[in-house]
């Protein structure tokens, strides 16, 4: 049920467009699918990959030292994709939607063969990953170089982005067939970045759920009392129901810290010396204010409009937990969640700890892209120019990876290849630079999914 009320206004707008603005392109309107991976809303923040020596640390800041700024979205079809409709904020010209970073991408652009039972143009579903490694993720308290991260630079940019992480996580709720594969297209993502190098990861089985590592379920569904104190915070007894006590919500919509912007610069005013005297005035003046770098932005707003924040720099702040689920009265136009956010991700009412999981590693490197290397199976490019926002046209390229579970890169601890998995991670490292990804028909699968274009 979590998400329940954003997800239906999705569901219900694309469907109207398909009713009733026929010389609009409408969003593909399918039955949800469990083994489809592509909804933004299922996707939590992971914790620490054990690649990593710090996933050893417990009840230690340093455990996030190395933990990079990342984005997940869908990109809201009736805001930005929609021109009838005039909702489209005003700095986003035709030419700022054109980009392959958030264009829309035609289902006939991949997949030409298909019927289309609507007579008219459809989009699909696009799942978007964008990766900083040189910025700083939630609750990275990283500043001088140590045995644990390479430091951090008077700018406020992480020194040795490729040493860097940032991964997402969420629970695999596929019950009617044994998963064999994990499938999924992307496109090209060098056009945006042409010299994009680095790995994606994606790690499936038994995966921590402790984000902020300490031992204790971390959430906002939380009473008012007894607390206990940890490197990240604040850890209340959890209620049994899956909503907000009762009260003012934005006194509890926190963030997994349990800690108000105001209340982080006192329980982290060590780490607000160190930025101070490491770092410009102007970061400084930014940490400061949010020093968890939790703090929840809607894509829109008119800051963001008159900062001209295109549409990667308006998911940015999106998938940040404090005060995501309370409505404000500034910039906050767009509620993320109206549940409680919470480590307890199979919301099994407990914390689960285990790692034992399988890793599949793929190269993004544009020489090293080849049918045969990277679990990559083909590479198609479309026939037929794509006609963009802006008027101009395109010719799109997709690469499609089919990971077989059976042929992973390595392991942790001891899968269980007998049923099917509870977690998957995906993460990205190794890039200096930042990278967008856009996966399509991102899903489980028990055979090998075969196209024809």
């Amino acid at each position: 049920m979590k998400h329940l009320i954003t997800t239906i206004v999705f569901a219900l707008s694309g469907l109207i467009m398909v009713i009733s603005c026929k010389k609009e392109p409408a969003v593909i309107d399918s039955k949800p699918d469990p083994a489809s991976l592509t909804d933004m809303f299922s996707w939590n923040f992971a914790s620490v990959p054990l690649e990593y020596a710090e996933s050893e640390l417990n009840n230690n800041k340093a455990y996030g030292f190395n933990r990079a700024k990342i984005s997940w979205y869908n990109i809201d079809p009736t805001i930005f994709y929609n021109k009838s409709a005039n909702l489209r904020p005003p700095n986003l010209s035709n030419d700022d939607m054109s980009g392959d970073n958030c264009r829309i991408i035609y289902e006939n652009e991949l997949y030409p063969t298909r019927e289309n039972q609507y007579n008219q143009p459809l989009y699909l579903n696009v799942f978007n990953i964008d990766y900083y490694p040189e910025e700083r993720g939630p609750w990275n308290y990283d500043t001088q170089a140590s045995a644990n991260s390479a430091g951090m630079g008077n700018d406020g940019k992480l020194n040795e982005p490729t040493t860097r992480w940032a991964g997402i996580t969420r629970k695999i709720e596929v019950k009617e067939f044994k998963i064999n594969y994990l499938d999924f297209w992307v496109l090209d993502p060098f056009t945006t970045y042409p010299d994009a190098n680095g790995e994606l990861n994606f790690d499936i089985g038994d995966i921590s759920e402790d984000v902020l590592k300490d031992g204790f379920l971390s959430a906002e569904n939380t009473t008012a009392g007894a607390s206990s104190t940890t490197a990240w915070g604040l850890v209340k007894p959890v209620t049994n129901s899956n909503l907000f006590p009762s009260g003012n919500l934005s006194t509890f919509d926190t963030g997994l810290d349990e800690l108000s912007d105001n209340d982080e610069t006192t329980y982290f005013s060590a780490y607000l010396n160190a930025i101070n005297s490491i770092c410009s005035p102007a970061f400084y003046s930014l940490v400061y204010n949010d020093p968890a770098n939790d703090d929840y932005h809607s894509y829109l707003g008119d800051d963001y409009n008159q900062l001209n924040y295109k549409i990667s720099d308006r998911y940015k702040n999106f998938n940040n937990g404090e005060q995501n689920s309370f409505a404000g009265t500034n910039n906050n136009k767009v509620v993320y969640q109206h549940t409680p956010n919470t480590e307890d991700i199979n919301n099994n009412g407990v914390l689960d700890t285990l790692n034992n999981y399988s890793e599949y590693k793929i190269k993004i490197n544009k020489q090293l892209l080849q049918v045969g290397n990277n679990y990559l199976v083909e590479i198609y490019t479309n026939d037929f120019p794509v006609k963009l926002a802006n008027g101009e046209v395109t010719y799109s390229k997709f690469y499609h990876f089919r990971i077989p579970l059976a042929e992973s890169s390595g392991s942790y601890g001891l899968p269980n290849y007998t049923t099917n998995p509870k977690f998957i991670r995906l993460y990205l490292t190794g890039f200096s630079t930042p990278v967008n990804l856009r996966f399509i028909d991102l899903m489980f699968s028990e055979e090998a999914i075969n196209y024809t274009h």
